[in-house]
């Protein structure tokens, strides 16, 4: 990109900018969520190694909420449905806080990000850009070469566009529906004559199902200068590339397909504007893939995603970043229940930013501490020495204060170099177990156990007590008293395992067992044990 030198569509030389300007954008037609956040949060990396390099960057993230709402996301009032067709920007706030909906939601969503995840974007709301008349240069000229603009979409399109054409979506002034509208009688630059009728659109995900709305049938005429309607989407895309002279902006690959919207899009920014489409070429997060919920893709309104201000609830905001910046362009899964296996590859991350680990491989290496300091909301200056993900949390099933939580790892040797963030951590982990741990993970401490245990389980038991109420043993010691009982008594690890297990927690597994039997206390499991002998 820092080298670029000819437009895409046209013969004209590209002149680097000395300040690179890079766009994010979400659709606020359904409440932002931790997949949008994807975008935004890539485009950040971005914008981190262009300053690398000594760059100077603006980065600006756009709220598409001149969008209509079509369908009431998981979490909104039923009767947010009148309203459905109609600006998002139009929609009043569904907890009376804000000015509208969308206000609402790209307030949380962005202030999340700033707070949280370590982005710091410019919001800009396109239904307010649109109605200060800000668009109204590139929409004029668009409308004056609406036949070269529909010649573009066309090539890529198997039956061409009807000629009487508009790339301009009036709102209703009757019913303030956006969708409902269609555009009548021949446009000039200043205005076009509109209809509010019918309209049926398919639902998204199904091939067959539709919502139907109904038009006013009010008759209007649409002031292209006071901005209240849309261009289409593609005409759009090109025309807010040029208001804002942005030079990236990813997007996932269906835009980059032959015929996609991002070259359509480019050809109109260079043909009918005379604007630079945004860098073109393929890099490390474009075009990107999804990533997925247990197979599922993201929605708000399918509900199988949470929102940005949430996440840092019951997770580390990194492990959110590592999840989009890890190989961008591959197509990812992951569940909310297996969150801890990613906090453990960024703690390994860690260990080898820090020199703790070796990687023996120069590019491997780079690879990954790259990737770390991509990752990190803010770099540690020194190695934190983070404690286990899944042993905080399986230490919340019986602690709920830090300070306890605090002297269980004092005695068990786990060093704290970071009080706040092992303190986050702990907190975060006790949410998660609440929320997502699998039930394998989760257990309750049993006050006595009903067990029939045989003379060789009742022998090993007796042993174990013995060496708990004897002395104050370390994680490491006690597991390796677990491997000379099972020989001394003759039992099998795995019989061994499950009687204990079963005694203490009802289940014949759980949680690390040394740790376990340390966090409810020595001297207390061994009193639940010695009650089955």
């Amino acid at each position: 990109m820092i080298k670029r030198k000819q437009f895409n569509y046209i013969n004209q030389k590209y002149t680097v900018p000395k300040t690179f300007v890079v766009k994010s954008s979400t659709s606020i037609s359904g409440v932002p969520h931790i997949g949008n956040a994807a975008d935004v949060i890539r485009h950040d990396a971005a914008v981190r190694a262009l300053k690398d390099r000594g760059k100077k960057v603006k980065y600006i993230w756009v709220g598409e909420d001149m969008d209509a709402l079509r369908k009431v996301p998981a979490g909104i009032p039923k009767h947010y449905k009148k309203y459905l067709g109609m600006p998002v920007a139009d929609l009043p706030c569904p907890d009376g806080c804000c000015d509208n909906y969308s206000e609402h939601f790209c307030t949380l969503f962005v202030e999340s990000l700033r707070k949280e995840f370590g982005t710091n974007p410019t919001f800009i709301s396109t239904a307010k850009t649109y109605r200060k008349g800000v668009f109204h240069k590139d929409i004029k000229k668009i409308m004056a070469n609406v036949a070269e603009v529909r010649s573009i979409l066309d090539q890529y399109r198997k039956e061409p566009l009807p000629k009487d054409w508009n790339p301009w979506k009036p709102v209703c002034d009757e019913c303030g529906k956006l969708m409902t509208t269609q555009v009548i009688g021949e446009p000039n630059a200043e205005s076009v004559e509109y209809q509010c009728k019918d309209f049926s659109f398919q639902k998204f995900g199904s091939d067959s199902a539709y919502t139907d709305l109904k038009g006013c049938g009010h008759h209007g005429q649409s002031d292209l200068k006071k901005g209240n309607g849309k261009l289409l989407w593609r005409v759009e895309w090109a025309m807010l590339w040029n208001t804002w002279k942005v030079h990236l902006e990813g997007a996932g690959k269906e835009h980059y397909m032959p015929g996609g919207s991002f070259w359509t899009a480019g050809e109109i920014a260079e043909k009918i504007l005379g604007f630079a489409e945004p860098y073109p070429g393929k890099n490390p997060i474009q075009p990107y893939e999804y990533i997925t919920v247990g197979g599922a893709k993201m929605s708000a309104s399918v509900g199988n995603t949470v929102a940005t201000w949430e996440w840092p609830k019951f997770a580390p905001a990194e492990v959110l970043r590592l999840l989009f910046m890890k190989k961008p362009t591959k197509q990812r899964d992951f569940t909310y229940e297996g969150i801890f296996s990613v906090v453990d590859e960024l703690d390994r991350f860690e260990k080898i930013y820090f020199g703790k680990e070796k990687v023996e491989n120069k590019k491997e290496l780079e690879d990954t501490k790259r990737l770390f300091a991509m990752s990190m909301v803010e770099m540690p200056k020194k190695y934190r020495a983070p404690i286990s993900f899944t042993f905080l949390a399986s230490l919340s099933a019986i602690h709920k204060e830090f300070k306890d939580v605090e002297k269980i790892l004092k005695d068990l040797g786990h060093p704290i170099i970071d009080r706040a963030f092992t303190k986050k951590r702990f907190e975060q982990a006790s949410r998660w177990f609440e929320l997502y741990a699998p039930e394998r993970m989760k257990y309750t401490v049993q006050d006595k156990s009903n067990v029939k245990l045989d003379a060789t389980q009742q022998q090993a038991v007796k042993e174990l007590v013995t060496l708990l109420n004897k002395k104050t043993l370390t994680e490491k010691q006690l597991f390796g008293s677990f491997r000379d009982i099972c020989e001394q008594v003759n039992i099998q690890p795995k019989t061994f395992f499950q009687t204990i297990y079963t005694i203490l927690i009802n289940k014949q597994q759980g949680p690390k067992l040394a740790p376990l039997i340390l966090a409810i206390g020595q001297k207390k499991a061994a009193a639940i044990l010695k009650k089955t002998l």
